[in-house]
């Protein structure tokens, strides 16, 4: 499944798909939290 997480913060919501081996793709426009992978 691929998983769009708009405004991802830490990304703590997106971080299951990742787990279970889906595609995430994190946008973030905070500059302070946009370095988090």
């Amino acid at each position: 499944m691929k998983v769009l997480d708009l405004f991802s913060g830490l990304g703590g919501f997106s971080e299951a798909f990742l787990r279970a081996g889906d595609e995430v793709a994190r946008v973030e426009n905070n500059p302070l939290l946009s370095e988090v992978p």
